[in-house]
Protein backbone atom coordinates (compact mmCIF):
# COMPACT_ATOMS: atom_id res chain seq x y z
CA UNK A 1 0.00 0.00 0.00
CA UNK A 2 1.43 3.30 -0.70
CA UNK A 3 3.93 5.24 2.09
CA UNK A 4 2.54 8.60 3.61
CA UNK A 5 3.91 11.31 1.94
CA UNK A 6 3.23 9.82 -1.60
CA UNK A 7 0.56 11.02 -3.99
CA UNK A 8 -2.37 9.50 -2.47
CA UNK A 9 -4.28 11.44 -0.90
CA UNK A 10 -5.99 8.98 1.93
CA UNK A 11 -3.22 8.73 4.04
CA UNK A 12 -2.21 11.54 6.47
CA UNK A 13 0.84 13.24 6.72
CA UNK A 14 2.74 10.95 9.14
CA UNK A 15 0.92 7.77 8.05
CA UNK A 16 -1.10 6.83 11.01
CA UNK A 17 -4.50 7.73 9.51
CA UNK A 18 -5.90 5.98 6.93
CA UNK A 19 -8.56 5.97 4.67
CA UNK A 20 -8.69 3.50 1.79
CA UNK A 21 -9.42 4.54 -1.85
CA UNK A 22 -13.05 4.01 -3.07
CA UNK A 23 -11.64 1.82 -5.82
CA UNK A 24 -10.28 -0.65 -3.35
CA UNK A 25 -12.79 -3.41 -2.66
CA UNK A 26 -10.53 -6.15 -1.08
CA UNK A 27 -7.64 -5.77 1.43
CA UNK A 28 -5.20 -9.14 0.78
CA UNK A 29 -3.40 -11.52 2.71
CA UNK A 30 -0.60 -9.46 4.49
CA UNK A 31 -1.32 -6.24 2.74
CA UNK A 32 -0.55 -4.42 5.99
CA UNK A 33 1.11 -7.19 7.82
CA UNK A 34 3.24 -5.81 10.53
CA UNK A 35 2.48 -1.74 9.72
CA UNK A 36 3.38 -0.69 13.03
CA UNK A 37 2.82 3.09 11.58
CA UNK A 38 -1.48 3.33 11.13
CA UNK A 39 -3.32 4.05 14.21
CA UNK A 40 -6.64 4.18 12.87
CA UNK A 41 -8.24 3.00 9.25
CA UNK A 42 -11.08 3.15 7.67
CA UNK A 43 -12.54 0.26 4.83
CA UNK A 44 -14.55 2.24 2.82
CA UNK A 45 -16.02 0.36 0.27
CA UNK A 46 -13.94 -2.84 1.29
CA UNK A 47 -16.20 -5.80 0.47
CA UNK A 48 -13.63 -8.80 2.00
CA UNK A 49 -10.85 -8.34 4.27
CA UNK A 50 -8.41 -11.46 4.26
CA UNK A 51 -6.59 -13.55 6.40
CA UNK A 52 -4.41 -11.50 8.66
CA UNK A 53 -4.76 -8.54 6.17
CA UNK A 54 -3.61 -6.58 9.41
CA UNK A 55 -1.96 -8.83 12.00
CA UNK A 56 1.23 -7.49 14.02
CA UNK A 57 -0.12 -4.08 13.24
CA UNK A 58 1.57 -3.16 16.88
CA UNK A 59 -0.04 0.64 16.56
CA UNK A 60 -3.33 -0.15 15.09
CA UNK A 61 -5.96 1.38 17.44
CA UNK A 62 -9.23 1.77 15.74
CA UNK A 63 -10.82 0.47 12.52
CA UNK A 64 -14.17 1.36 10.62
CA UNK A 65 -16.21 -1.32 9.11
CA UNK A 66 -18.74 0.04 6.61
CA UNK A 67 -21.79 -0.56 5.36
CA UNK A 68 -20.92 -2.61 2.79
CA UNK A 69 -18.12 -5.33 4.51
CA UNK A 70 -19.25 -8.63 3.79
CA UNK A 71 -16.57 -11.12 5.08
CA UNK A 72 -13.68 -10.86 7.68
CA UNK A 73 -11.74 -13.29 7.87
CA UNK A 74 -11.02 -14.39 11.86
CA UNK A 75 -6.86 -13.35 11.81
CA UNK A 76 -7.91 -10.27 9.79
CA UNK A 77 -6.35 -7.96 12.81
CA UNK A 78 -4.34 -10.67 14.64
CA UNK A 79 -1.35 -9.95 16.90
CA UNK A 80 -1.70 -6.59 16.63
CA UNK A 81 -2.58 -3.38 19.32
CA UNK A 82 -6.34 -2.87 17.94
CA UNK A 83 -8.56 -1.59 20.89
CA UNK A 84 -11.80 -0.73 18.92
CA UNK A 85 -14.13 -1.70 16.19
CA UNK A 86 -16.33 0.20 14.85
CA UNK A 87 -19.19 -0.88 12.25
CA UNK A 88 -21.76 0.97 10.57
CA UNK A 89 -24.94 0.81 11.81
CA UNK A 90 -26.29 -0.05 7.99
CA UNK A 91 -23.98 -3.10 7.74
CA UNK A 92 -26.55 -6.31 7.16
CA UNK A 93 -23.57 -8.62 8.35
CA UNK A 94 -21.72 -7.18 11.61
CA UNK A 95 -22.29 -4.96 14.73
CA UNK A 96 -20.43 -3.74 17.30
CA UNK A 97 -20.77 -4.51 20.69
CA UNK A 98 -18.79 -1.95 23.26
CA UNK A 99 -16.48 -1.83 20.47
CA UNK A 100 -16.46 -5.90 20.44
CA UNK A 101 -16.96 -7.66 16.72
CA UNK A 102 -20.54 -9.54 16.56
CA UNK A 103 -22.16 -10.78 13.88
CA UNK A 104 -25.31 -8.73 12.57
CA UNK A 105 -27.90 -10.67 14.91
CA UNK A 106 -25.12 -10.59 17.77
CA UNK A 107 -25.13 -14.32 18.48
CA UNK A 108 -21.56 -14.86 17.00
CA UNK A 109 -18.97 -12.80 18.64
CA UNK A 110 -16.09 -12.85 15.89
CA UNK A 111 -13.22 -10.36 16.98
CA UNK A 112 -12.31 -8.91 20.15
CA UNK A 113 -9.90 -6.52 19.96
CA UNK A 114 -6.55 -6.85 21.71
CA UNK A 115 -5.71 -4.51 23.72
CA UNK A 116 -10.06 -3.36 24.55
CA UNK A 117 -9.04 -2.71 27.93
CA UNK A 118 -7.49 0.74 26.48
CA UNK A 119 -10.71 1.19 24.88
CA UNK A 120 -12.36 0.79 28.00
CA UNK A 121 -10.32 2.77 30.41
CA UNK A 122 -7.43 4.74 28.06
CA UNK A 123 -5.26 5.12 31.25
CA UNK A 124 -4.69 1.52 32.09
CA UNK A 125 -1.09 0.49 32.02
CA UNK A 126 -1.91 -2.93 31.63
CA UNK A 127 -5.24 -5.83 31.76
CA UNK A 128 -4.53 -7.35 35.24
CA UNK A 129 -7.52 -5.43 36.46
CA UNK A 130 -10.48 -6.18 33.29
CA UNK A 131 -12.64 -8.64 32.74
CA UNK A 132 -14.90 -8.82 30.02
CA UNK A 133 -18.47 -11.21 30.35
CA UNK A 134 -19.55 -12.57 27.65
CA UNK A 135 -22.90 -10.82 26.64
CA UNK A 136 -26.12 -12.74 26.90
CA UNK A 137 -27.38 -14.10 23.72
CA UNK A 138 -24.17 -14.81 22.27
CA UNK A 139 -24.41 -17.97 21.21
CA UNK A 140 -20.58 -19.40 19.02
CA UNK A 141 -17.50 -17.55 20.00
CA UNK A 142 -15.76 -18.09 16.80
CA UNK A 143 -12.02 -19.71 15.69
CA UNK A 144 -9.41 -17.13 17.10
CA UNK A 145 -12.01 -14.73 18.19
CA UNK A 146 -9.76 -13.66 21.02
CA UNK A 147 -6.42 -14.60 20.29
CA UNK A 148 -3.63 -13.12 22.13
CA UNK A 149 -6.11 -10.77 23.72
CA UNK A 150 -5.18 -9.13 27.04
CA UNK A 151 -7.53 -10.04 29.75
CA UNK A 152 -7.63 -10.85 32.83
CA UNK A 153 -11.27 -12.83 33.20
CA UNK A 154 -13.76 -14.05 31.33
CA UNK A 155 -17.30 -14.62 31.96
CA UNK A 156 -19.68 -16.86 29.91
CA UNK A 157 -22.88 -16.54 29.29
CA UNK A 158 -25.12 -19.31 29.54
CA UNK A 159 -26.09 -18.57 25.90
CA UNK A 160 -22.87 -20.21 24.78
CA UNK A 161 -23.28 -23.29 23.48
CA UNK A 162 -20.57 -23.59 20.86
CA UNK A 163 -16.56 -22.61 21.36
CA UNK A 164 -14.10 -22.94 18.30
CA UNK A 165 -11.22 -23.64 17.86
CA UNK A 166 -8.18 -21.52 18.73
CA UNK A 167 -11.09 -19.37 20.29
CA UNK A 168 -8.90 -18.29 23.29
CA UNK A 169 -4.82 -19.24 22.10
CA UNK A 170 -1.99 -17.40 23.00
CA UNK A 171 -4.39 -15.12 25.27
CA UNK A 172 -3.43 -13.18 28.03
CA UNK A 173 -6.29 -14.88 29.86
CA UNK A 174 -5.98 -15.73 33.68
CA UNK A 175 -9.35 -17.17 34.82
CA UNK A 176 -12.47 -18.36 33.40
CA UNK A 177 -16.08 -18.83 34.59
CA UNK A 178 -17.56 -20.74 32.62
CA UNK A 179 -21.20 -21.26 31.61
CA UNK A 180 -23.39 -24.04 31.41
CA UNK A 181 -24.44 -23.93 27.67
CA UNK A 182 -21.69 -25.75 25.82
CA UNK A 183 -20.27 -29.60 26.12
CA UNK A 184 -17.04 -29.26 23.84
CA UNK A 185 -13.67 -27.35 24.43
CA UNK A 186 -12.50 -27.45 21.20
CA UNK A 187 -8.62 -28.29 19.92
CA UNK A 188 -6.46 -25.35 21.22
CA UNK A 189 -8.92 -23.44 22.20
CA UNK A 190 -6.77 -21.83 25.60
CA UNK A 191 -3.45 -23.16 24.00
CA UNK A 192 -0.90 -21.62 24.99
CA UNK A 193 -3.05 -19.04 27.42
CA UNK A 194 -2.04 -17.75 30.90
CA UNK A 195 -4.64 -19.93 32.39
CA UNK A 196 -4.06 -20.70 36.49
CA UNK A 197 -7.42 -22.74 38.00
CA UNK A 198 -9.42 -24.27 36.22
CA UNK A 199 -13.01 -25.51 37.46
CA UNK A 200 -14.72 -27.55 34.59
CA UNK A 201 -18.53 -27.53 34.84
CA UNK A 202 -19.89 -30.71 34.55
CA UNK A 203 -22.27 -30.26 31.27
CA UNK A 204 -18.49 -30.15 29.68
CA UNK A 205 -18.17 -33.60 27.86
CA UNK A 206 -14.83 -33.55 25.90
CA UNK A 207 -11.52 -32.16 25.82
CA UNK A 208 -10.51 -31.87 22.15
CA UNK A 209 -7.02 -32.14 21.23
CA UNK A 210 -4.20 -29.11 22.78
CA UNK A 211 -7.62 -27.61 24.40
CA UNK A 212 -4.96 -26.19 27.23
CA UNK A 213 -1.77 -27.30 25.73
CA UNK A 214 1.24 -25.55 26.94
CA UNK A 215 -0.39 -23.37 29.50
CA UNK A 216 2.42 -22.19 31.29
CA UNK A 217 0.48 -20.68 34.48
CA UNK A 218 -1.82 -23.61 35.14
CA UNK A 219 -1.51 -24.61 38.27
CA UNK A 220 -4.71 -26.64 39.47
CA UNK A 221 -7.86 -28.30 37.57
CA UNK A 222 -11.26 -29.56 38.59
CA UNK A 223 -13.96 -31.61 37.27
CA UNK A 224 -17.28 -31.17 39.17
CA UNK A 225 -19.10 -33.98 40.53
CA UNK A 226 -21.65 -35.45 38.32
CA UNK A 227 -19.53 -34.50 35.02
CA UNK A 228 -20.07 -35.60 32.04
CA UNK A 229 -17.23 -36.04 31.13
CA UNK A 230 -15.87 -38.59 28.01
CA UNK A 231 -12.68 -38.00 26.89
CA UNK A 232 -9.41 -35.79 27.74
CA UNK A 233 -8.13 -35.34 24.16
CA UNK A 234 -4.76 -36.24 22.84
CA UNK A 235 -2.15 -33.56 24.37
CA UNK A 236 -5.49 -31.80 26.14
CA UNK A 237 -2.99 -30.62 29.29
CA UNK A 238 0.40 -31.55 27.66
CA UNK A 239 3.37 -28.78 28.35
CA UNK A 240 1.40 -27.50 31.58
CA UNK A 241 4.63 -27.83 33.77
CA UNK A 242 2.79 -25.78 36.54
CA UNK A 243 0.22 -28.20 36.92
CA UNK A 244 0.20 -29.81 40.00
CA UNK A 245 -3.43 -30.88 40.62
CA UNK A 246 -6.00 -32.20 38.18
CA UNK A 247 -9.25 -33.72 40.75
CA UNK A 248 -12.21 -35.13 40.00
CA UNK A 249 -14.04 -34.01 42.75
CA UNK A 250 -17.07 -36.88 42.51
CA UNK A 251 -18.47 -39.06 40.50
CA UNK A 252 -17.32 -39.06 36.50
CA UNK A 253 -17.86 -42.30 35.56
CA UNK A 254 -18.60 -41.79 31.54
CA UNK A 255 -15.01 -40.61 31.35
CA UNK A 256 -13.94 -43.21 28.89
CA UNK A 257 -10.15 -42.52 27.68
CA UNK A 258 -7.58 -40.30 28.00
CA UNK A 259 -5.79 -39.67 25.11
CA UNK A 260 -2.10 -39.98 23.87
CA UNK A 261 0.35 -37.20 25.23
CA UNK A 262 -2.92 -36.13 27.12
CA UNK A 263 -0.59 -34.81 30.85
CA UNK A 264 3.00 -35.06 28.70
CA UNK A 265 5.69 -33.32 30.28
CA UNK A 266 4.05 -31.67 33.27
CA UNK A 267 6.58 -32.31 35.55
CA UNK A 268 4.72 -30.67 38.58
CA UNK A 269 2.04 -33.27 38.90
CA UNK A 270 2.15 -35.37 41.66
CA UNK A 271 -0.73 -37.45 42.05
CA UNK A 272 -3.55 -38.68 39.63
CA UNK A 273 -6.98 -41.15 40.67
CA UNK A 274 -8.04 -42.67 37.67
CA UNK A 275 -12.10 -42.71 37.55
CA UNK A 276 -13.28 -46.54 36.98
CA UNK A 277 -14.77 -46.30 33.75
CA UNK A 278 -11.87 -45.40 31.86
CA UNK A 279 -10.71 -48.04 29.23
CA UNK A 280 -7.60 -46.94 28.05
CA UNK A 281 -4.85 -44.50 28.67
CA UNK A 282 -3.10 -43.36 25.18
CA UNK A 283 0.64 -43.58 24.44
CA UNK A 284 2.70 -40.99 26.29
CA UNK A 285 -0.55 -39.82 27.98
CA UNK A 286 1.96 -39.40 31.39
CA UNK A 287 5.41 -39.10 30.19
CA UNK A 288 7.98 -36.75 31.59
CA UNK A 289 5.87 -36.52 34.46
CA UNK A 290 8.66 -36.64 36.72
CA UNK A 291 6.53 -35.43 40.12
CA UNK A 292 3.81 -37.74 39.69
CA UNK A 293 4.24 -40.24 43.02
CA UNK A 294 1.26 -42.00 43.29
CA UNK A 295 -1.21 -42.97 40.57
CA UNK A 296 -4.43 -44.67 41.83
CA UNK A 297 -6.47 -47.24 39.29
CA UNK A 298 -10.47 -47.47 41.50
CA UNK A 299 -10.79 -51.23 42.83
CA UNK A 300 -13.40 -51.73 40.57
CA UNK A 301 -11.64 -50.44 37.21
CA UNK A 302 -12.22 -51.41 33.76
CA UNK A 303 -9.43 -50.07 31.72
CA UNK A 304 -7.90 -53.04 29.38
CA UNK A 305 -4.91 -51.52 28.22
CA UNK A 306 -1.49 -49.09 28.92
CA UNK A 307 -0.97 -47.54 26.35
CA UNK A 308 2.61 -47.34 24.51
CA UNK A 309 5.26 -45.26 26.80
CA UNK A 310 2.18 -44.08 29.12
CA UNK A 311 4.52 -43.67 32.28
CA UNK A 312 7.64 -43.31 30.52
CA UNK A 313 9.83 -40.85 32.50
CA UNK A 314 8.14 -40.83 35.50
CA UNK A 315 10.81 -40.52 37.53
CA UNK A 316 9.04 -40.09 41.24
CA UNK A 317 6.92 -43.46 40.61
CA UNK A 318 8.04 -45.92 43.35
CA UNK A 319 4.95 -48.57 43.15
CA UNK A 320 2.24 -49.54 40.80
CA UNK A 321 -0.68 -52.04 41.13
CA UNK A 322 -1.85 -52.49 37.95
CA UNK A 323 -6.00 -53.66 38.08
CA UNK A 324 -7.39 -56.61 37.53
CA UNK A 325 -9.21 -55.25 33.94
CA UNK A 326 -5.96 -54.51 32.44
CA UNK A 327 -5.16 -57.20 29.92
CA UNK A 328 -2.19 -55.08 27.78
CA UNK A 329 0.63 -53.46 29.00
CA UNK A 330 2.17 -52.01 25.84
CA UNK A 331 5.90 -51.51 24.92
CA UNK A 332 8.14 -48.96 27.16
CA UNK A 333 4.80 -48.45 28.70
CA UNK A 334 6.81 -47.64 31.71
CA UNK A 335 10.54 -46.83 30.06
CA UNK A 336 13.34 -45.09 32.35
CA UNK A 337 11.30 -44.72 35.48
CA UNK A 338 14.16 -44.91 37.76
CA UNK A 339 12.49 -44.70 40.69
CA UNK A 340 10.08 -47.50 40.39
CA UNK A 341 10.71 -50.25 42.74
CA UNK A 342 7.91 -52.28 42.57
CA UNK A 343 5.38 -53.80 40.18
CA UNK A 344 2.28 -55.65 40.63
CA UNK A 345 0.57 -57.64 37.42
CA UNK A 346 -2.99 -59.30 37.76
CA UNK A 347 -4.34 -62.51 37.04
CA UNK A 348 -5.89 -60.86 33.86
CA UNK A 349 -3.12 -59.70 32.12
CA UNK A 350 -2.61 -61.41 28.85
CA UNK A 351 0.21 -59.53 27.37
CA UNK A 352 3.25 -57.42 28.58
CA UNK A 353 5.43 -56.46 26.15
CA UNK A 354 8.79 -57.01 25.96
CA UNK A 355 10.55 -53.33 27.10
CA UNK A 356 7.30 -52.57 29.07
CA UNK A 357 9.83 -51.70 32.16
CA UNK A 358 12.89 -51.10 30.33
CA UNK A 359 15.65 -48.80 31.50
CA UNK A 360 13.80 -49.36 35.10
CA UNK A 361 16.78 -49.15 37.07
CA UNK A 362 15.43 -49.41 40.56
CA UNK A 363 12.58 -52.14 39.89
CA UNK A 364 13.99 -55.13 41.86
CA UNK A 365 10.50 -56.98 41.97
CA UNK A 366 8.21 -57.80 39.54
CA UNK A 367 4.95 -59.70 40.94
CA UNK A 368 2.29 -62.00 39.49
CA UNK A 369 -0.37 -62.97 40.94
CA UNK A 370 -0.57 -66.96 41.08
CA UNK A 371 -4.10 -67.00 38.89
CA UNK A 372 -2.52 -65.36 35.98
CA UNK A 373 -2.53 -67.79 32.98
CA UNK A 374 -0.18 -66.53 31.13
CA UNK A 375 2.92 -65.24 33.38
CA UNK A 376 5.00 -65.80 36.64
CA UNK A 377 7.47 -64.29 38.41
CA UNK A 378 10.96 -66.23 39.99
CA UNK A 379 12.61 -63.97 42.25
CA UNK A 380 10.99 -60.76 40.80
CA UNK A 381 11.74 -61.24 37.53
CA UNK A 382 8.54 -61.93 34.73
CA UNK A 383 8.95 -64.82 33.11
CA UNK A 384 6.40 -67.39 31.36
CA UNK A 385 3.82 -69.38 33.40
CA UNK A 386 6.17 -72.70 33.46
CA UNK A 387 9.25 -70.44 34.06
CA UNK A 388 11.27 -71.81 31.70
CA UNK A 389 11.77 -68.53 29.60
CA UNK A 390 12.94 -65.09 31.06
CA UNK A 391 10.56 -61.99 29.68
CA UNK A 392 11.79 -59.10 31.77
CA UNK A 393 14.90 -59.04 33.92
CA UNK A 394 13.94 -56.02 36.50
CA UNK A 395 16.63 -53.33 36.39
CA UNK A 396 17.52 -52.96 39.98
CA UNK A 397 18.37 -56.58 40.13
CA UNK A 398 21.27 -56.23 37.82
CA UNK A 399 24.45 -56.42 40.68
CA UNK A 400 27.69 -54.11 39.83
CA UNK A 401 30.02 -57.55 40.69
CA UNK A 402 27.50 -61.13 39.61
CA UNK A 403 24.39 -61.42 38.61
CA UNK A 404 22.74 -64.66 38.97
CA UNK A 405 19.17 -66.25 37.02
CA UNK A 406 17.47 -69.05 38.00
CA UNK A 407 18.19 -72.32 36.85
CA UNK A 408 15.12 -73.38 35.56
CA UNK A 409 15.16 -70.82 32.50
CA UNK A 410 16.13 -72.54 28.94
CA UNK A 411 15.39 -69.44 27.24
CA UNK A 412 16.17 -65.73 27.24
CA UNK A 413 13.24 -63.95 25.73
CA UNK A 414 13.27 -61.07 23.02
CA UNK A 415 14.66 -57.66 24.75
CA UNK A 416 14.41 -59.53 28.53
CA UNK A 417 17.57 -57.55 29.57
CA UNK A 418 16.90 -54.19 27.64
CA UNK A 419 18.79 -50.91 28.79
CA UNK A 420 19.58 -52.74 32.29
CA UNK A 421 22.37 -50.32 32.56
CA UNK A 422 23.63 -51.31 35.92
CA UNK A 423 24.34 -54.73 34.46
CA UNK A 424 28.09 -55.67 34.04
CA UNK A 425 28.03 -59.37 34.65
CA UNK A 426 26.15 -62.35 34.50
CA UNK A 427 26.33 -66.02 34.66
CA UNK A 428 23.90 -67.83 31.86
CA UNK A 429 22.42 -71.13 33.43
CA UNK A 430 23.85 -74.41 31.75
CA UNK A 431 20.35 -75.29 31.02
CA UNK A 432 19.61 -71.96 28.45
CA UNK A 433 19.62 -73.30 24.61
CA UNK A 434 18.19 -70.11 23.40
CA UNK A 435 18.85 -66.58 23.95
CA UNK A 436 16.54 -64.49 21.61
CA UNK A 437 16.99 -61.06 19.69
CA UNK A 438 18.11 -57.96 21.38
CA UNK A 439 18.29 -59.80 24.76
CA UNK A 440 20.61 -57.34 26.37
CA UNK A 441 20.79 -54.38 23.78
CA UNK A 442 21.56 -50.97 25.18
CA UNK A 443 23.54 -52.91 28.81
CA UNK A 444 26.23 -50.39 28.02
CA UNK A 445 27.98 -51.71 31.27
CA UNK A 446 28.17 -55.14 30.64
CA UNK A 447 31.35 -56.80 30.13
Amino acid sequence: FPEAGGTNSNISADGKIVSLPDYVHEVGEKAFYSNLTINTISLNNVTTVDNEAFARCGNLRTVTIPVGTTSIASSAFSEGGLQNIKVSSDNAVYQDIDGVLFSKDATELLTFPLNHYKYKNPESTDASGYNYEIPAGTVTVKAKAFVGANINKLTFASSVTTLEEDAFASSRLREVEFGSGFSVIPSNAFRQSLVEVIDIPANVTEFQSGAFYNCPSLREVKIADGSKLTKIGESSFGNCPKLESFTFLGCCDQLASIGSQAFLNNTSLMAFALPKNVMSIGAKAFTGCASLKTFEFASDATISQIGASAFADCTGLEEISIPNSVKVISGQAFDGCVGLKKVSIPAGTTNVEYNAFSACTGLTNIEVDKDNMDYASIDGMLCNKDKTTLLIFPGGKAYDNLTLLSPSFTTIGNRAFYSCKNLTTITIPKQVTKIEDEAFALCDQLK
